[in-house]
């Protein structure tokens, strides 16, 4: 595939992301309608922020229409790329964002809670392709009509059989994020050249290796989960971690020999750097490695896909900021929430 044009796109939108003067000023505002009317003044927002009614607005309108943001840039940069296997492996990484819709819909249902995403926004933001009936899908009043409503998805098989065994939320969205995963690898080993693919592997499965200490660490933290049944939540892929160095952290008898053995692991360096702040690692390791891919690799699907983790990045931090504004937190306070 040639880059170039898609280069000059990722260029031009990559100049309107936040800068760490922005979220400043932004940290600096005294509430959330100065927050809509700053954003509105931002040309990556004005899109999606402009219906927003400034004396009538909630954190919650704001979180929504962010999140449009994403995918509204999202089909930008596809209209650029006209390469079909690519196109099929975007594709399969926006599917992250599409499952985020389907695990709102899930806790709304759980929590007996309305869902203040409106029919159009999430046809908006569910591809067609997926062929998922939208409108059934919302107004499922229960999670056995939830899963009814995924007949003739690719959802359909893995969510009824996982609902069956344990009735559980918790355990419908930890199979939702490993059917993505496991989607995404087997999409990127099937269309990607070999460059794009031995890229991509690297991105990705550093990310898994993070991902599945951090989900060891919170079973470990929050749950009563035994070691032998901890593997059915993680996902059974890797990059550096060894399948023995996962039993071990598996194994381990409390939650201080499990810190332990992770600062003494492959990874460990990152979390004595973050005092084990999971999140923070994950972010600012995985910025450091796609900052270096880009920089050595001009040509190649790395640079999408590092604009887009840009792009959750800042929706992340600029809803982080709304969060710190609507309780008070000082600027300082506020600042030290987000990551850049």
């Amino acid at each position: 595939m040639n880059y170039d044009v898609l280069k000059s796109k990722l260029k031009a939108m990559k100049s309107y992301l936040f800068t760490q003067d922005d979220y400043v000023d932004l940290a600096c505002s005294k509430n959330i309608k100065e927050i809509v009317n700053k954003l509105k003044n931002n040309t990556g927002y004005q899109e999606v922020i402009r219906e927003i009614d400034e004396k009538d607005v909630h954190r919650s309108d704001v979180e929504r229409k962010l999140f449009l943001s994403l995918r509204n840039d999202f089909r930008k940069i596809y209209k650029f790329v006209f390469d079909f296997d690519i196109k099929k492996y975007l594709d399969a990484y926006f599917l992250k964002d599409e499952i985020y819709v389907l695990k709102l819909i899930l806790c709304m249902i759980y929590d007996r809670k309305e869902l203040k995403y409106n029919v159009s926004e999430l046809k908006y933001v569910i591809d067609n392709k997926l062929k998922i009936d939208i409108e059934k899908l919302r107004s499922s009043e229960n999670v056995d009509q939830f899963i009814f409503n995924l007949s003739g998805t690719e959802f359909f098989d893995f969510m009824r059989e996982s609902y069956d065994e344990t009735k559980s939320l918790f355990e419908l969205e930890v199979k939702m994020d490993l059917y993505y995963y496991l989607k995404l690898d087997k999409i990127m080993n099937r269309c990607l050249s070999r460059k794009d693919k031995s890229i991509m592997q690297k991105v990705h499965g550093i990310e898994i290796d993070l991902i599945n200490i951090s989900w060891l660490y919170r079973i470990k933290k929050y749950y009563n989960i035994g070691a032998e049944n901890m593997f059915c939540y993680l996902i059974p892929l890797a990059y550096k971690l060894k399948k023995d160095e996962i039993i071990k952290f598996a194994s381990t008898k409390s939650l201080a020999e499990l810190e332990d053995m992770i600062c003494h692991s492959v990874y460990g360096n990152l979390f004595m750097e973050k005092d084990f702040k999971i999140e923070r690692v994950i972010y600012d390791y995985l910025l450091r490695i796609y900052r270096v891919m880009c920089l050595n690799n001009k040509n190649s699907i790395v640079s999408v896909v590092y604009y887009l983790y840009l792009k959750r990045l800042e929706i992340n931090n600029i809803t982080s900021i709304i969060e710190g504004v609507r309780y008070k937190l000082s600027k300082d306070e506020i600042i030290s929430y987000i990551y850049v």
